[in-house]
């Protein structure tokens, strides 16, 4: 054991100079990589959270010595009686694994576990700025913090300005109108974002809890397409007297 230690310490030097030349040239490339997304995504957040989009947070480092680190502010929804937070890619890892316990099990259907491994395909390709567009949201009780649900958007904007909304809801939490206030929560925050027009869902026609939802939260049907009924909301734009 001593004898371990001992080697140890002879290496430790050369270790800690090879540790950090690796530590500095894996940062500096990260930053070549995902500066031009950086720079893309910051302004985006800076509109939609009307504000400053950075916070200094404390943070341990060597030897605990404390020290102070800038930060992109989280997104997080807050409704009356829920939280939505969005789902880093170690969690939908998780659930694809079965070893997640953060959420209702009934919530995992075979439905949502196929779109689980299409978001985690999809957001190995984007950068993290970009992940909550595409990531599943936990819908959890504000006075609990029990996940009860998932929301989300399936995909970035397209060209129109439109994303396409996702949820499934534990059968626990059903008939409460948790869904329909998460989905508010999230009309609300995607409203927020200015190259946005609005939201569409696809609800088969024997879905009529997710019907109720969507004539709850205002959404128009628009039509039949590949045996989905389709709605959209699209967001109101006030045009003022000079523009017209």
């Amino acid at each position: 054991m001593n004898k371990v230690q001992n080697t140890n310490m002879k290496r430790k030097p050369i270790y800690v100079i090879f540790k950090r030349l690796f530590d500095i040239l894996s940062s500096s490339l990260a930053i070549v990589i995902f500066l031009p997304f950086f720079l893309i995504f910051t302004p985006i957040v800076a509109i939609a959270m009307k504000g400053n989009p950075f916070f200094v947070q404390k943070r341990p480092g060597k030897n605990g010595r404390i020290f102070k680190m800038i930060n992109e502010k989280k997104y997080q929804i807050e409704t009356e009686r829920l939280i939505l937070n969005p789902l880093p890619l170690d969690k939908l890892e998780q659930m694809r694994g079965g070893t997640q316990c953060f959420l209702e099990q009934s919530v995992l259907s075979d439905v949502i576990m196929l779109a689980v491994a299409d978001k985690i395909k999809k957001m190995r390709l984007l950068p993290e700025d970009a992940h909550p567009w595409i990531t599943y949201w936990l819908i959890a009780e504000r006075e609990t913090g029990r996940g009860a649900g998932l929301i989300g958007c399936k995909y970035l904007p397209d060209e129109e300005g439109y994303v396409e909304a996702g949820y499934a809801m534990a059968e626990a939490y059903r008939g409460r109108g948790y869904m329909a206030e998460a989905l508010a929560g999230l009309l609300d925050w995607l409203y927020d974002w200015p190259f946005l027009n609005g939201v569409i869902l696809r609800i088969q026609d024997e879905n009529c809890a997710s019907l109720r939802v969507a004539a709850n939260c205002g959404f128009e049907e628009e039509g039949i397409q590949g045996g989905y009924r389709i709605f959209r909301y699209q967001f109101e734009t006030v045009v003022s007297e000079e523009e017209l």
